[in-house]
């Protein structure tokens, strides 16, 4: 005993080890991300406002030409030169000593900085100059503005020269400095995630491994207590409570994998990084979208079944307005049903009573019957939902199909856990027989009860019986419990 207890404790403090350190990882790689974003967004404007100060070395000139030649566009032109010169120098300062409007930092490498400032270059008096002297040509009356100025020499043989010359070794600069911080962020987010996939390496060797050894050592030792009846008894119990606590962890363990894989699916399919290389992977990439979504699904029902054997399954209650309720549950199966050119029809009393419950799991109980009902039903047949309030004040929700039907042996078999009618139709549908087992513990967690009709090639009514202290109306509306529980020409959905 002792000694299970230290394996247990063992197992426990090497899984919460994996987990802290899928932890530490996972919010390592956001940061590393998150910086990639960052430095991105910055290099990106660095390079853009840089690229523009070139281009502005190469406009203002001709600006200036313009203005010294061409008399009719002059002002015109003039105007567009101040702009330009006040861009150039508001651009300079930016790049360098930051920005917050133009997104550009404070901070300028040592690279950089050695260009605008010196010793390798001084790029940043060269520009002063520059703008100093286009401010001076602007300045000037118009009959001094001529091509034979000073100021329009020195800004044109600039322009095409040495400061386009240096502007191109600063965009270059940049340039570099971008791929290099992306190239180290790359190198961080790959150890990151080799550490995360030795991480997982690591629980499947030091947790899972020894988790299934235990349970292989478990099922050996209950083989040998089936010699003896009464050990036989005891070992049978244990097992169902091992079968439930596995098939909960192992659903808990199977989900975190399975979104990632209806996830990325998804996002596959919506084409979030471009169009699949050949079309036929679209077709795949459905298939793993709806066999996950599936899985997914029947995981659930196992985690709920679990829920309900073990106690633990918590009602969160509230006031529910059953009709759209219903409706919401129609529209969700409908387009499922109409692959078989099933309709579904809905007959709501009115004024429409209130129940008091939980309606997750209400709508969950309205999804397995709805579901349930289009499944059994033969092509082009109605589904029939209807609601009403009996003598008692209790709520009925009946769900009627005109499917193949049953007998006694097989609504009590449709009734246990696991357990599927035996028949050539069924054969062909998918599906755990865990709907209406569910269903019914659902009703009986909300004190009610789940009752079946059923008459073999006359189809099947599922009726959901709530309790009248659950059940809030204005006006309640009877109903003969004797007469059929349906009409289904009241109301199509």
């Amino acid at each position: 005993m002792v000694t299970g207890m230290r394996t247990v404790w063992g197992m426990s403090l090497r899984y919460l080890l994996v987990l802290s350190t899928l932890s530490v990882l996972s919010i390592g790689a956001y940061v590393i991300l998150d910086r990639v974003v960052a430095d991105n967004g910055d290099s990106a404007a660095r390079i853009n406002i840089a690229g523009r100060q070139r281009m502005l070395s190469q406009r203002i000139p001709l600006l200036a030409q313009e203005v010294a030649h061409n008399a009719v566009l002059r002002s015109a032109r003039l105007e567009e030169l101040h702009a330009a010169i006040d861009l150039m120098e508001r651009s300079h300062a930016g790049l360098t000593h930051g920005d917050d409007r133009m997104g550009l930092p404070p901070s300028v490498s040592a690279p950089l900085r050695a260009r605008y400032f010196g010793p390798d270059d001084y790029l940043d008096r060269e520009i002063k100059i520059f703008i100093r002297e286009a401010r001076a040509f602007a300045a000037l009356e118009q009959s001094r503005q001529s091509a034979a100025d000073p100021h329009l020499a020195y800004i044109s043989q600039a322009g095409r020269n040495a400061l386009l010359a240096s502007l191109d070794a600063v965009v270059g600069q940049l340039q570099r400095e971008s791929e290099e911080r992306v190239r180290a962020l790359q190198n961080m987010q790959l150890g990151v995630l080799l550490l995360t996939l030795g991480a997982l390496v690591a629980s499947a060797l030091l947790v899972f491994r020894p988790l299934v050894a235990r349970i292989r050592r478990d099922v050996a030792r209950y083989r040998e207590y089936e010699e003896n009846l009464s050990i036989a008894k005891h070992q049978a119990e244990a097992a169902n409570t091992a079968k439930g606590e596995f098939l909960a962890s192992m659903s808990h363990e199977l989900r975190t994998p399975l979104n990632a894989i209806i996830g990325f699916s998804d996002a596959i399919r919506k084409q979030v990084f471009g169009p699949p290389p050949h079309p036929r992977y679209c077709e795949y990439i459905d298939d793993i979208h709806n066999s996950g979504a599936h899985l997914l699904e029947l995981i659930n029902d196992i985690l709920d079944v679990s829920a309900v054997d073990a106690g633990k399954m918590e009602l969160y209650e509230d006031r529910i307005d059953i009709g759209e309720l219903i409706e919401a549950s129609v529209r969700l199966i409908k387009p499922r049903a109409a692959h078989r050119h099933i309709r579904i029809s809905v007959a709501l009393p009115d004024p429409m009573p209130r129940l008091h419950g939980d309606e997750r799991r209400l709508r969950q109980i309205l999804l397995n019957l709805l579901s349930n009902a289009a499944k059994f039903s033969p092509e082009g047949e109605t589904v029939g939902v209807a609601v009403g309030v009996t003598d008692a004040g209790e709520l009925t929700i009946a769900v009627a199909d005109r499917g193949i039907g049953m007998d006694d042996a097989e609504i009590a078999t449709a009734l246990s856990r696991f357990g599927r009618v035996d028949n050539a139709y069924n054969r062909k549908l998918e599906g755990t027989g865990l709907g209406l087992p569910l269903t019914k513990a659902l009703a009986e967690l909300h004190g009610g009860r789940l009752e079946v009709d059923s008459r073999k090639g006359f189809g099947t009514t599922v009726r959901v019986v709530m309790p009248q202290d659950r059940v809030i109306t204005v006006a309640q509306t009877r109903s003969d419990p004797d007469e059929k529980p349906l009409r289904l020409a009241e109301q199509e959905a």
